[in-house]
This record gives structure tokens, sequence and C-alpha cells, in this order.
């Protein structure tokens, strides 16, 4: 797939921030962390005089939630753990959006550069990491049982979670999941055939390899978001996703109740607490947390999880979903007013017609993860990188062309 030659300076810079993006989160001392903000910054100062900040007002509630309440917060004394970091995080909260936004007015309607810049990273980082690092397994019915059972965290020696280099497993399989939705993209297309076929292929094995339930859900609910999109009967289609969208509210207000409740030991936390890889009991042990540092309303301020973790939490949990992460740091009513933001996003993108499945498949993407691993909105997160810039793309095409 070729990438049209007027944006070639933002080409090479969007593709050396993808690929530090990525390998960012190897063992290879890239200094990634100082190599990304400054190829950001860069990509801003030659695309930020030609954004039309008006087609962006849908933000603002956005910008409510995520900088104008965190400051109101601090001055009022509600957040006053650490000042410094709540500060620091909506700092890097602008800096995330104003690249995104400077991606989106780029390419505009372009969706088809972006995917493939992203594409090419993603292909030249796994082959830089397959290279260097060595023990993909292809004994597939054994990686698909133990994925499933207890045999991944180490009853069996013989075959353990494999990440490629990457620093979490985790990571290495959301990093395959979204090779799978740029290889999905280049054959719904009908380019690079031959290369997207075997992506999938590869995709598959690597996910299979790190033994990570979540993009194995992930994607099998994709699958069954695209079939549904495909019906043609209106009645049907809609009767399909009102069940199915029930369903996921239903998981995710039952999860944070579980959350939030004291009793702990009951057969349904239980269950859920095993389906989620204990992120259910991860996020009830924060909750008990938060009520010595700030309240279960407000929570303690947005900061950085790698702090909240490492200082916090002393390296003794992490906040894997983003439900538990913005209850933590923005409280009960932060959250809620973030997955509401959220679902008026995805009623927005419901009316586009130009790549209108994808562009749903591409949302649906972004929340299911997020009830896996805390991508939402995360300003150090390339998977809400990547995720934004093709929402906020496909957000801001004419409105000629929606309808």
């Amino acid at each position: 797939m070729k990438i049209d030659k007027e944006y070639s300076l933002e080409n090479v810079l969007l593709f050396i921030f993808a690929i530090f993006a990525i390998l960012g989160y190897t063992e290879l001392p890239l200094k990634a962390n100082i190599v990304k903000p400054l190829v950001q910054l860069m990509f801003i100062l030659i695309t930020i005089k030609n954004i039309n900040f008006r087609n962006y007002t849908w933000l603002i509630p956005l910008l409510l939630i995520m900088v104008i309440w965190p400051l109101l917060a601090i001055i009022f004394g509600i957040y006053n753990y650490s000042v410094f970091q709540t500060l620091a995080y909506i700092a890097m909260f602008l800096l995330m959006l104003l690249f995104v936004i400077s991606i989106s007015s780029t390419y505009k309607d372009n969706v088809k550069d972006i995917i493939t810049v992203w594409y090419y990273a993603l292909n030249v980082s796994f082959l830089i990491l397959f290279l260097l690092y060595k023990g993909i397994s292809l004994n597939l019915t054994y990686l698909l049982h133990s994925t499933f059972s207890n045999d991944r965290y180490g009853s069996n020696k013989l075959i353990q979670r494999y990440a490629m280099g990457f620093t979490n497993v985790n990571t290495f399989a959301l990093f395959a999941s979204i090779l799978l939705l740029c290889a999905f993209y280049q054959l719904l297309h009908n380019k690079n055939i031959i290369l997207s076929l075997i992506d999938t292929a590869v995709g598959i094995i690597f996910i299979l390899n790190s033994e990570s339930r979540s993009p194995i859900v992930v994607i099998s609910f994709l699958v069954l978001i695209y079939i549904i999109l495909s019906i043609k009967n209106k009645g049907i289609r809609f009767t399909l996703v009102s069940v199915i969208s029930l369903l996921i509210f239903s998981y995710s207000v039952v999860f944070v109740y579980l959350m939030l409740s004291a009793n702990k030991i009951s057969y349904l936390y239980n269950t859920i607490d095993s389906f989620s890889s204990f992120r259910l009991s991860f996020g009830s042990e924060a909750i008990d947390t938060l009520s010595r540092y700030g309240s279960l309303m407000f929570g303690i301020g947005p900061m950085s999880t790698t702090y909240i973790t490492d200082n916090i939490f002393g390296k003794s949990i992490a906040l894997d979903g983003s439900f538990q992460y913005y209850i933590f740091s923005m409280g009960v009513l932060g959250m809620l007013a973030m997955y509401f933001y959220f679902t008026y996003l995805y009623l927005k993108i419901s009316k586009i017609k130009i790549d209108r499945k994808y562009a749903i498949i591409i949302m649906t993407f972004y929340f299911a993860y997020s009830l896996f691993e805390n991508i939402l909105f995360i300003p150090n997160s390339t998977a809400s990188i990547f995720c934004l810039s093709l929402i906020f793309t496909y957000l801001t095409i004419p409105v000629a062309r929606r309808l």
C-alpha cells in the first residue's frame, strides 16, 4: 500500500515515533522516553499551523474532565497527595492530545496512510525482536490450553510465557493484536494481501506464545461484532448490537460493584476475578489503599500508573484496567464522566459512512482492551495514541462525506 508523498516528512516522523514507542516497551536500551516526546514536539511544531481547532469542539468535555477539573481540585485542596505528579500528568496528557490532533489534522480523512505507517513500523519492530530473541513455540495446542489454565503461571517448566524482548508479556500480546488490526485493514482494501495473511498468522502465533487471555477475548469479540455489522437486516443487526451492548454494560457494572464491595469471597467475585486474571482483586486492593490517600468519589488525582505502582503500591499490585485506574485516580465520578464521554464518541463515530465498520471495530477494540489494560486516554500508552489517531481522523471527516 503506497503512502501519500505530500506528507513524506510527517510520515517519517510518525514512523520514527511508532518504532521507538513500540520498542520502548522492550529490554532494548533505546532511550525511548527521551526520543518519543521530542518526535511528538517536532511533529506538532511542523503541523500546528494547519490545524483548525474548530473541528475539535467535541474535545471540550474531555478537557474539562482531564485538565480543568484536576486543576480546580488542586486549587481547592481535594488533590493534595502529589500535586507535582498530577500537574506533570496533565502536561503529558495535553502533549498526547495535541499530538493526536496534529496527526488527524495532517492526514485529514486519509486513515489509510496512518495505518500503513503503523503497519510498517510494527513489522520492522517485530522483525528486529524476532531476530534478537529466540523461543517462539509452534506447539499451538498446548499454548492455547495453558492460556486458559494455570499452566501459564509456571506449573509446566518446559514452556513459559514468552515476551520476545518485551518487559511484559501482555504488552507483547497487545502489539500483536494491533498488528492483526492493521493487517485486517489491508485485507479489507485488497492491499499487501500476501504480507497481511502472513502477519495475521504471525500475530496469532505471537498472541498464543504470550499466553495472554485478553487479546483472545477481545479479537474474538471483534470478529463477532464485524459479523453482526455485516448483517443486512437492520432489525436483526440492531437487536444483536443491543443485546451485546447490554451484556458489556452489565459486566462493567458488576465488575465495578464487586470491586467496590466489601464481599470478596462470593462465587461471582471469584469467578470474575479468575476470568479477569485477578484484575478484580487488584482493583479491590487499590480501593482499600485509596481510603488512606483520597476519597472514593474524587480519587487521589490523575498521575502516571508507573508512579502509582512504584510509590503508592510499592510494586505489590498494578492497575491493569482503565476502570480500576480511573476510580483510583479520579474517583467514581471521574470514572463515570470518562466512560460517558467515551460513549458519546462511540455514538458520533457510528454515524460516519467512510470505513464505518472498521471505525467501529477500532472503537470497540479501544474500549474492550481498556477492560483488561489501562489504555483509555492514557498519555504514555502507545496503543491509546494509535487508536485515538484513527478515531480522531474518522471524527473529523467532513460532514458531507459522512451522510
